[in-house]
């Protein structure tokens, strides 16, 4: 397989994958934690090198049998070489207010549990009001969204990698139950837990 370019996906970049014709393409989900969600939105692309494409290809002969990996050192290995050809400019220009960035923070420590609006405008040392305000002007989206989005990352990540029941899934990952999991998935990712599980097999 030979794989042309490259795209990077920093959070809270708006983005479509609807082509116009058909196109065979391979992807990594992966969080650099906190801190890279202050990357510059954007979509990044850049040709392969030759390094990157025998990563590549030695993930893909893998197949189903990553999951025996102990550890997946290639996998890892194509993140950070990738990762490394972003320009400077995609950090200079982390432009998140510091009090969006600890609601951030304080949200994806805490998926498990109920929070509210005012628990998390609390934490950030703001108003309700003015916690919508700010991401609203740095994310473009309210923070019980990007909450959720987090709460979804969490419980795609479990539906792959746990034998866990969905239940125990979206209890976990603060999604009420199975059927609510079930609606924001089928609604915000297109899928379904039982469907996007078998996918990821």
């Amino acid at each position: 397989m030979q794989l042309a370019q490259v795209y990077l996906i920093p959070p809270h970049t708006t983005f479509s994958t609807t082509t116009s014709g058909p196109f065979t393409k391979w992807y990594a989900h992966f969080n650099l934690g906190p801190t890279a969600d202050r990357a510059a939105p954007g979509i990044y692309c850049f040709p392969t090198t030759a390094h990157m494409r025998s990563l590549l290809n030695g993930l893909i002969k893998l197949g189903k049998r990553q999951q025996d990996v102990r550890f997946p050192w290639s996998a890892i290995q194509l993140v950070v070489e990738v990762v490394q050809e972003l320009p400077d400019s995609v950090w200079d220009k982390q432009r998140l207010d510091a009090r969006v960035q600890r609601a951030m923070e304080f949200m994806h420590q805490h998926l498990g549990i109920k929070l509210t609006a005012e628990q998390v405008a609390r934490h950030a040392g703001l108003s309700v009001r003015n916690l919508n305000h700010l991401f609203q002007q740095e994310l473009q989206q309210p923070p019980m969204r990007v909450l959720l989005d987090y709460r979804l990352d969490e419980a795609c990540r479990q539906l792959r990698h746990t034998e866990d029941s969905i239940e125990t899934i979206a209890e976990e990952c603060g999604l009420v139950n199975r059927h609510y999991f079930s609606r924001m998935l089928r609604q915000y990712r297109n899928t379904s837990p039982a469907a996007y599980r078998e996918e990821s097999l």
